[in-house]
């Protein structure tokens, strides 16, 4: 292995090390996502896999963060918590990608499958902390939020409508030979 080579590979178990520890210099977010560590290691997808040792030791990490993630769901749970836990809480907890957990081995998925067996027959998590009024309240909100939003960007088509009507109208005039041209009147 040349000098430049042991370089790359050193600068992704950097960014890895970086991620890791939630410290990043260049990516937005410590997410264990592909796409920040390419990134913060500054390099591309495919140089990434080409160092072996490298690809096993991110997928190592994400793997870990996964686990820590179960493990303190379940401490959660056993003090006493019986939220209902959904894979977006996993996913949000161990920052990591939808994709990278389903690609996962079998024991992670065994000790998932576990958590969700506890809190089957709970409400979701989002009920269990706050009142039901309370949500009803927020997504209300939320609709109505959304239902201006739309009513806004109506007004703006109707309007860049009539703007695309006016230039198609101008367009038609002056592709006319000239002797059947109209006077332009605006």
């Amino acid at each position: 292995m040349d000098l430049k080579t042991s370089n790359r590979e050193q600068a992704i178990l950097k960014a890895i090390g970086r991620l890791v520890a939630g410290r990043p210099i260049i990516a937005e977010s410590n997410d264990l996502s592909d796409q920040n560590l390419w990134k913060e290691a500054n390099c591309s997808k495919a140089t990434l896999y080409r160092y072996k040792s490298a690809a096993d030791r991110w997928r190592d990490a994400k793997c870990r963060a996964v686990l820590s993630a179960i493990d303190s769901i379940q401490a959660r749970l056993a003090s006493g918590d019986r939220s209902k836990v959904t894979l977006p809480d996993l996913l949000a907890v161990a920052k990591i990608e939808p994709k990278a957990f389903h690609n996962m081995g079998d024991e992670v998925h065994q000790r998932w499958r576990a958590v969700l067996e506890q809190t089957r027959n709970q409400p979701s998590g989002e009920v269990a902390t706050r009142g039901r009024g309370e949500i009803l309240h927020a997504y209300a909100a939320k609709i109505f939020g959304l239902t201006c939003a739309i009513e806004q960007r109506d007004k703006l088509l109707a309007k860049q409508s009539v703007e695309i009507a006016q230039l198609k109208e101008q367009i038609a005039r002056l592709s006319m030979p000239r002797g059947l041209r109209q006077p332009y009147d605006p």
